[in-house]
């Protein structure tokens, strides 16, 4: 019975690890994209020298719609421009801005450099504050 248990304990550790290792990437990726101009692919799609946000969705993502709507209204409110990605079409884009999951955001000043990566789905009032920052 404490074989189990201590076997059990360790592959707790494990998994435990594995989750710590994964957000400590995923932080650095997300990190390694702010302050870098966007590629000239994305930065044609761009409004010229204004504020911009690319919203990273997927074709089967439930949460996308919930962020889109959020992501609607910002753009009526803000005057903010929102520039829809399919990651699962354009993969290079979303690996480049570190968007890891969908739906993520990412928030461009007006040269079309990152200021903002959000991973996962994130309130009006987090992307609101976010822009006022620019």
């Amino acid at each position: 019975m404490l074989e189990r248990l201590l076997i059990l304990l360790a592959l707790a550790g494990v998994v435990l690890a594995g989750v710590q290792v994964a957000r400590a990437v995923a932080r650095r990726r997300t990190a390694a994209a702010i302050g870098e101009l966007v590629p000239e692919d994305l930065r044609s799609r761009l409004p010229s020298g204004r504020a911009a946000m690319v919203y990273f969705y997927g074709p089967n993502c439930a949460t996308c719609a919930d962020q889109a709507h959020v992501l609607g209204n910002l753009a009526e409110e803000q005057r903010v421009a929102i520039v829809p990605v399919d990651a699962t079409v354009e993969r290079y884009l979303a690996g480049a801005l570190g968007a890891l999951t969908v739906p993520s955001t990412a928030l461009l000043d007006g040269s079309g450099r990152v200021r903002h990566v959000n991973v996962g789905y994130h309130p009006k009032a987090i992307l609101a504050r976010q822009l006022a920052g620019l």
